[in-house]
């Protein structure tokens, strides 16, 4: 083989394997989820409100996504947690009623414009084996989204 058509080999292995690394660096396990919600209901405790909220859920992702927990998040800490068996179909949405109890003060910053950020975790199954895996997401209300 000449040096030339040696040159050219290594040039043509180095621009296949910069091919394929921009290709796996765009692949991820981690699902396109997006979410709206409404307040269906809410009960007075005190100093802490109990909150019936309507989530729904959209998957923007290739893959279906099994859901087993809904935490809800305040800034810094968790602030209620919900165990669920939920399936979000590829390219789906997904419509669920969970009722979390929460401090007055954070009902009240939803109330105020702020909205709910939830944790959503997924167990490990055949397609992603591995641990648990988190996806967060700031809900929008749903009247900002069209959803009734």
């Amino acid at each position: 083989m000449t040096k030339a058509k040696m040159h050219l080999r290594g040039w043509a292995i180095m621009a296949a394997l910069i091919a394929f690394s921009m290709q796996c660096a765009g692949a991820t396990n981690a699902p396109v989820l997006s979410g709206s919600y409404r307040i269906v209901s809410t009960k007075d405790l005190g100093a802490r409100i109990q909150v019936r909220i309507n989530i729904r859920l959209v998957n923007h992702g290739p893959a279906a996504v099994a859901i087993g927990r809904i935490t809800l998040w305040d800034l810094a800490q968790p602030t209620a947690s919900q165990a669920c068996a939920l399936t979000l179909s590829a390219h789906g949405t997904l419509a669920t009623e969970q009722e979390f109890v929460l401090e007055r003060s954070e009902y009240e910053m939803w109330r105020g414009g702020m909205h709910p950020r939830v944790v959503l975790e997924m167990p490990p199954n055949n397609a992603s084996p591995g641990g648990t895996r988190k996806a967060a997401l700031r809900l929008t209300p749903a009247a900002l989204q069209g959803v009734k």
